[in-house]
């Protein structure tokens, strides 16, 4: 599969939103480099991207029914307000990207599966109960940076948690 970026033109074949060469540049503003090849950096791109586009909820619509990603959207806002423009990308969208990249540097996925406080006890008064194992529920922010920044610009799929 080749590496595509989306450009703003709602392109049906792109799977990233943000170039390597912008992801670099990204992080040596943050003092960060890297010695890894530009595909191992590509193939993090291209993961981030589907997490974002499958994890988080975006206001307004796809420009283009055809297009390959969830943006350019029509009729897009984020949550301090600001309405962008069919073609815009936003930024918090390419420096969570960025993070979520950086994060698989160093993990091999992004599934929600960091944080395990589901409640398997709960008493009131004279009444208790206690569940099976309910497995993980992932937090907002818990790939740190990234979760901030989708916070400007999104909101969070609930995970579902199913009866055992």
């Amino acid at each position: 599969m080749a590496f595509v970026v989306e450009d703003g033109t709602g392109l049906t074949t792109s799977n990233s939103y943000i170039s390597t060469a912008s992801f670099k540049s990204y992080w040596a503003d943050r003092n960060v480099t890297f010695t890894e090849s530009d595909s191992a950096i590509q193939a993090w791109l291209i993961r981030a991207t589907e997490y974002s586009d499958t994890q988080y909820y975006y206001i307004g619509c796809k420009a283009d029914i055809k297009q390959a990603l969830e943006f350019p959207r029509v009729g897009f806002r984020d949550n301090k307000g600001v309405c962008y423009t069919s073609t815009d990308l936003p930024k918090y969208l390419l420096y969570g990207i960025c993070e979520l990249a950086y994060v698989l540097k160093s993990e091999s996925s992004l599934t929600p599966n960091k944080i395990n406080k589901c409640v398997t006890n709960k008493k009131i008064g004279p009444l208790s109960v206690t569940y099976a194992n309910t497995g993980s529920i992932s937090s907002p922010n818990e790939y740190g940076q990234a979760g901030i920044w989708f916070s400007y610009i999104s909101k969070r799929i609930a995970p579902q948690v199913l009866p055992v």
